[in-house]
């Protein structure tokens, strides 16, 4: 295998990750758009372990994960609290993020502006493809236990839920935390991959990167983000020729998406038209057996 094209995978298996924990508040429908502040604590907290303690690289990436996710929760708690919501708490969440990006870049701690260096390669495809393996087998439980089932009550009618006995803020608070803690594991499997990590890798075009193939794939199912994510990273790949004009291919080709499916490419009417046909096909080979027709 091509070391570029390792490269691409290893990436793109990162991004995938990190596209899932966004996928979870947007999945209710609430705009926690921190994604990107969450996978810096990720990567600096793994980093700062691993080169400066000598701690093992599992344990580093455990310990960056639980700070994003804690990171996560406070954020949500203090919105709670002021009773934010839609668009007034996708601001508080970013502003969390770019706050973060400035304290980073203010701090020689961490190498402010000229970047954290001295980060060891720990990162491989393999490790990356089974930690995504396991975070796609825990979205499938999940949206088959009580939590996924609460969840998805709250997306369908969040204000009568309450009424029904579903701990409402609980609920959230907790796919919060889960998706700020996938994206400190994303950021920290990031970090010991490129060896190099610098404040304004975690920025706003980073949160574009991340969101912008979760509403191309769809919202419905998770799996929606996992195809967006890897069709907007396989189709500047496959124009690289094309130089910049590949990104307006990308572009143009999200554009024409949302104008003939404005719900993404997999949507709950997908789904339940993709069952339909199966199910006609078993009734049709049932039908032929009994009347013995070829």
């Amino acid at each position: 295998m091509g070391s570029a094209f390792e490269a691409f995978l290893t990436i793109q298996c990162i991004m995938t990750i990190a596209a899932l924990g966004h996928y979870l508040p947007l999945s209710m429908k609430q705009l926690d758009v921190g994604i990107a502040g969450y996978m810096a604590i990720g990567a600096y907290a793994s980093a700062i372990l691993t080169r400066d303690f000598g701690l093992a690289f599992p344990l580093a990436i455990a310990a960056g994960t639980i700070a994003a996710a804690a990171a996560a929760l406070v954020v949500d708690i203090l919105a709670a609290r002021v009773r934010l919501s839609g668009f007034t708490y996708a601001i508080f969440a970013l502003s969390f993020a770019e706050s973060l990006r400035i304290i980073l870049n203010n701090s020689d701690r961490v190498g402010g502006t000229l970047g954290f260096v001295g980060i060891r390669h720990h990162t491989t495809l393999t490790g990356v493809a089974v930690v995504l393996a396991i975070v796609i087998l825990g979205f499938w439980a999940l949206d088959r236990s009580r939590l996924g089932h609460l969840r998805t009550a709250i997306r369908d009618d969040a204000f009568i839920v309450p009424q029904l006995g579903v701990p409402l803020l609980a609920t959230k608070l907790v796919i919060f935390a889960i998706g700020g803690g996938l994206g400190g594991m994303a950021g920290g499997l990031y970090a010991h991959y490129v060896l190099f990590i610098r404040p304004d890798d975690f920025g706003f075009l980073l949160l574009v990167a991340i969101m912008l193939p979760i509403v191309f794939g769809g919202l419905d199912r998770f799996y929606g983000a996992i195809l967006g994510t890897w069709i907007l990273g396989i189709i500047p790949e496959l124009f690289r020729g094309l130089g910049e004009y590949r990104l307006l291919l990308t572009a143009a080709a999200t554009i024409l998406l949302l104008v003939l499916r404005p719900g993404g490419l997999i949507t709950d009417g997908t789904i339940e038209r993709a069952k339909g046909l199966f199910r006609s096909r078993d009734a049709h080979r049932r039908d032929a057996t009994d009347t013995g027709r070829p």
